[in-house]
């Protein structure tokens, strides 16, 4: 590859972020407070629809509060309530909660769907004009040099036109299989033996409580997105407080 001209010049350094995750679209907000341009790409066409992370602790919300952030998630969590953790057959294992105490300025442990905090999160960037968010982007190939890092970008549906970027520092935040973790040849993030899947129940508005369940698939209840919804739609709307 061709050496890319210096990028020691007047601009504003660019940092790209590679995956549009909670943890790439609040590194986004963060930088974007402070000015910094940013590019964000993410291969998959819009945020995720699946239900992960269940619940944001009190040190979370502080981080969003820094990109002014805590008032546009607050409607979407439920303050609080913490977690309640089950085996099999719906055994009650644990309750992780806090004593009440705002250390941090929030509530200790706080219930919240990930789909529905992605989409708040990615709304929130249009605040700044010097952050652009590119879905159906994808990272080919990074290359470093001592002041930069030239990155090769294509379309997330597999196609073969690229275009190259130069940026001044990189975030992989791309989930456990990372392009840029396999790029850096970065050791392997840590894979379990059985997959796992989500399920998340909201009613904020008209029920104080949210519920859900993590569980491992059966033959008969497969971990893909329409098993997970079907999970979800058979939640009963009764509250685990």
């Amino acid at each position: 590859m061709t050496t890319p001209p210096s990028a020691s010049s007047g601009a504003t350094p660019l940092v790209l972020v590679v995956g549009a995750g909670p943890v790439g679209l609040t590194a986004a907000n963060l930088l974007g407070a402070l000015g910094v341009r940013v590019l964000v790409v993410e291969r998959y066409t819009a945020t995720s629809d699946d239900a992960k992370a269940i619940s944001l602790d009190d040190e979370s919300l502080r981080t969003l509060q820094l990109a002014d952030l805590d008032v546009a998630v607050y409607p979407i969590i439920v303050p609080g309530t913490g977690t309640r953790y089950f085996g099999v057959g719906g055994r009650p294992l644990v309750h992780v909660r806090g004593t009440g105490e705002r250390r941090h300025g929030h509530p200790f442990k706080n219930h919240f769907a990930q789909p529905d905090l992605e989409r708040v999160l990615r709304s929130a960037l249009d605040r700044f004009p010097h952050v652009d968010v590119r879905f159906g982007t994808r990272l080919v190939e990074l290359s470093q040099f001592p002041d930069r890092v030239w990155a090769t970008l294509a379309s997330g549906d597999g196609g073969r036109a690229t275009r190259q970027i130069e940026a001044a520092y990189v975030l992989g935040c791309d989930g456990g299989r990372s392009t840029v973790r396999e790029q850096l040849s970065a050791p392997p993030a840590p894979r379990y033996p059985s997959a796992w899947c989500g399920t998340c129940c909201a009613r904020i508005g008209t029920s104080p409580r949210n519920r859900s369940s993590v569980r491992s698939p059966t033959p008969s209840t497969p971990c893909s997105r329409s098993g997970c919804a079907t999970a979800a739609a058979s939640c009963s709307a009764t509250p685990r407080t």
